[in-house]
């Protein structure tokens, strides 16, 4: 249980985030005396294991969110700010299954989310309530295994400089306005696909991300939004515009490279932050970075 809210406080987040990333970031940040709406907000698309995707819990990615953002703020210089990041998001994939839970949305829900159909059994099972009670164990959980990783971190132990392909997507992609140089670190923990784990390649990612963030930006003056609203959203009934682009970038993405995921279009794994590190360095990820930049910028 975290150690910053209450039970009843972090409960209502839960239950008016809808969104798992949306919620675990928001608490996460909480837990650790942070706030940081415009992010937490455009994490919720990553719900449902990558939109609806199936892929790494929603959790997850709220988690490796929220390290990013906590590097970006105690850790000093570029180098140093995404190598702990990306230690700390893969820190944060080993210790997620450590209460038997899945690292993947799928094998958790046991249910297909792209449709709307999925998306209603889901919510008449008893997923929601395990998803919940998943929330509030892993809340304090990430946020001590976030600060342990980030202080245990020893920016000599790894090649210098620091070749991210998420934090690189993200330089060449225009931010909004609010939005400050250090916070591009927020997506180092997606290299790789996600804490080198393989799974959905940062690029695409970091193009939803980006799209959320703009989205969310855009929107001056508005309260964060409420359960009903992130409910509609997340079950797509009423199209505010959030999903739109995000799912035609995902569609041109799939079709382009045959995968969704960073180990199939790669035809590899990771072994650590320094042979990421050598293959990004070495042109490694540069025709998805491209694409990303292009699609956002046509």
């Amino acid at each position: 249980m975290p150690a910053g809210i209450s039970r009843d406080q972090a409960k209502q987040w839960w239950l008016r985030c809808v969104s798992c990333s949306e919620a675990s970031a928001t608490l996460i940040n909480r837990d650790g005396g942070d706030e940081a709406p415009l992010i937490e907000q455009a994490s919720h698309l990553f719900s449902g294991g990558f939109m609806h995707q199936g892929h790494a819990c929603g959790h997850l990615w709220g988690a490796a969110l929220v390290a990013g953002n906590r590097a970006s703020r105690t850790v000093r210089g570029e180098h140093a700010k995404s190598a702990a990041a990306l230690h700390a998001a893969i820190r944060l994939a080993e210790a997620f299954s450590e209460d038997g839970w899945s690292f993947t949305c799928r094998e958790n829900t046991g249910v297909e989310l792209t449709s709307l159909a999925g998306r209603l059994r889901y919510l008449r099972s008893d997923k929601p309530r395990a998803c919940g009670r998943k929330a509030l164990a892993w809340t304090s959980q990430a946020s001590a295994a976030i600060d342990t990783a980030l202080s245990e971190f020893d920016p000599d132990s790894v090649v210098k400089p620091c070749a991210n392909c998420a934090v690189e997507c993200l330089r060449w992609v225009a931010l909004p306005a609010g939005v400050q140089a250090d916070d591009r670190f927020v997506v180092a923990g997606l290299a790789g696909g996600l804490g080198l784990r393989g799974d959905v390649c940062a690029a695409i990612s970091v193009g939803v991300f980006a799209l959320s963030l703009q989205y969310y930006a855009d929107r001056p003056g508005a309260r964060r939004d409420g359960m009903l609203r992130a409910a509609i959203q997340e079950l797509n009934l009423i199209d505010y515009g959030l999903r739109r682009q995000p799912q035609q970038m995902l569609g041109d993405f799939a079709a382009r490279f045959g995968s969704l995921r960073c180990e199939d279009i790669t035809g590899r794994n990771f072994e650590n932050i320094d042979d990421h590190t050598l293959y990004v360095t070495g042109g490694g990820c540069r025709d998805v970075i491209e694409f990303t930049a292009d699609w956002l910028q046509a």
